[in-house]
């Protein structure tokens, strides 16, 4: 019988559609990009003053946003009030204000018996708020344009008299309350009105409860010697006038507490000094004990305590830090006396100094199990 025929060839594959060619750029991929909002901003000056006036100052204003915190500080809620925009309104008002503020604590929640679900006592929270708001005129800090108590309407936990001066006899009688420092203060100044202060963020949004972008700020204007480290630390007011040698009037008063107006004068002639020196000023010794001598610990190892660590840090160099604070994220803190303190003890780490991404000096710890961590100076010794 004749061969059987050959199996007939399998069917050809299915054609499959050619895959979409690749974008040429990822300017052309079509997403849907959700934009996130972003509060963070700078109004510089630019129809309020004249062209003198803004050669001037916008430099200053500039230099304030661009410190590393200013992102971090000025990110204002949108919720709160702002100044409207420049017009006719206000064509006539001092282009330049300084404002200087003094707070109090007052209870969070008027509630004094509030309680959890099982009926214990909950730890009340305080925050600050305005009880003294000062303002001069910029272009003649002599003029005051206003210098009042103020009034809280929630109960004071702490009137913090020997900053502030304040008592509750003070307050007893004053009728002038936020809502009269908001009507001033708006119908004052425009988004285009550069405020100058010390710390103009905690008076504005802390204090005052007020959003504003246009701001000259020797705390971020003026930096601490050697303190580059994660915590943001601002220099003294009193520290920029005796270090710079700025002949200003006295910070205090007779009584010993602060004196706003000499306080708001202080700040505008460390602005000019700023501008005069073109922003090449001194870095600042700074006098605040918070400020502080410490070295940052990272990679901590796992269940290692802070009370560990001082002893094994004290084994290897012979010193024995002052206090630890609680580690976080596998990082802590450690404490010293002095900045001879911290140096013999930053010295007897064995092993080389190197630098972080930051040029930040560190050294690593070897623990005697094998273990190690980071050490890093937080400030130049």
């Amino acid at each position: 019988p004749p061969p059987p025929p050959p199996p007939p060839p399998p069917p050809p594959p299915p054609r499959l559609p050619p895959p979409p060619p690749p974008p040429q750029s990822y300017r052309q991929i079509n997403l849907p990009i959700a934009p996130v909002a972003n509060t963070t901003k700078v109004i510089i000056p630019t129809t309020s003053s004249t062209a003198e006036f803004r050669q001037q100052w916008e430099p200053v204003v500039t230099e304030t946003s661009k410190h590393p915190d200013y992102a971090t500080l000025f990110p204002f809620p949108t919720k709160l009030p702002q100044f409207r925009a420049y017009g006719s309104w206000c064509a006539t008002h001092p282009p330049l204000v300084v404002l200087s503020c003094a707070t109090l604590l007052v209870w969070d929640d008027d509630n004094d018996k509030s309680t959890d679900g099982e009926g214990r006592t909950k730890r009340r929270k305080t925050k600050p708020e305005v009880c003294r708001l000062t303002v001069l005129n910029g272009l003649n800090p002599r003029e005051v344009l206003l210098d009042t108590l103020v009034k809280p309407k929630r109960s004071v936990a702490d009137y913090r008299t020997a900053d502030t001066g304040i008592t509750s006899d003070d307050l007893r009688d004053v009728v002038f309350y936020l809502e009269h420092a908001h009507t001033f203060l708006k119908s004052l100044c425009s988004a285009e009105t550069v405020i100058v202060g010390h710390g103009v963020y905690e008076d504005l949004f802390t204090a005052l409860g007020l959003a504003h972008y246009c701001c000259a700020d020797t705390s971020l204007l003026f930096r601490v010697k050697g303190c580059h480290g994660e915590k943001m630390v601002v220099p003294l007011l009193s520290d920029i006038v005796k270090q710079c040698s700025v002949a200003t009037g006295a910070l205090t008063e007779d009584t010993g507490r602060v004196d706003c107006v000499g306080k708001a004068r202080a700040t505008l002639d460390c602005c000019w000094f700023y501008m005069a020196k073109r922003g090449r000023v001194p870095e600042i010794i700074s006098s605040d004990p918070d400020a502080g001598y410490k070295v940052l610990c990272s990679e901590v190892p796992v269940g290692m305590e802070g009370d560990a660590l001082k002893e094994v840090f004290f084994e290897q160099t012979f010193i024995l830090p002052l206090a630890s604070s609680a580690i976080t994220g596998k990082k802590c803190y450690l404490d010293f006396t002095s900045e001879d303190h911290l140096k013999l003890a930053f010295e007897g780490i064995e092993g080389e100094v190197k630098k972080d991404s930051a040029g930040r000096k560190l050294k690593i710890f070897k623990c005697g199990d094998g273990k190690s961590f980071r050490v890093v100076l937080t400030r130049e010794i």
